[in-house]
């Protein structure tokens, strides 16, 4: 079972009021839905390999050795072996990750030193594309994505 932090929200007239905080914030949508910023399955596995896909895949190796594979499926966080890495390094490499069906992204968390990148306002998507425009020597990265599934009342 994955972590979730929740609380209950109210949207209504384009205000969120957040009931465990008392805070408001603009939205732009009518009804009573859970807010929540648990993880979405990369890390757990609920999100299979088969729905993270990516522009390319880097793969190294020394002459005559087994060549290492830098795929699509090492983007979980805090999974043991390498991260995805992207052939070239420029703005044109993605990672993307089907969930199956809309859910709303509140924000991700990366790694080497795990850092939570929260989207304001929430992103509701079935698809989410990550496009680094941004890198130290190559494209790499292992990730989280947090939030949930909006179920309005």
């Amino acid at each position: 079972r994955e972590k979730r932090e929740m609380s209950v929200c109210q949207f209504s007239a384009g205000i969120s009021t957040n009931f465990s905080t008392g805070l408001a914030a603009p939205v732009g949508i009518v009804c009573v839905c859970v807010c929540c910023y648990g993880t979405l399955g990369l890390e757990s596995g609920v999100v299979s390999d088969a729905q993270i896909s990516a522009s390319s895949v880097w793969e190294w190796a020394r002459h005559g050795e087994k060549p290492s594979v830098w795929a699509s499926s090492g983007s979980r966080l805090k999974r043991a072996g390498l991260p995805w890495a992207a052939v070239t390094s420029d703005t044109k490499q993605w990672i993307q990750v089907d969930l199956k069906r809309e859910k709303k992204i509140t924000g991700n968390t990366n790694y080497l030193h795990e850092v939570r990148n929260n989207f304001i306002p929430p992103i509701e998507a079935r698809f989410i594309r990550i496009n680094p425009y941004q890198w130290h020597q190559r494209i790499a990265l292992k990730m989280e994505l947090l939030g949930c599934q909006c179920v309005c009342m």
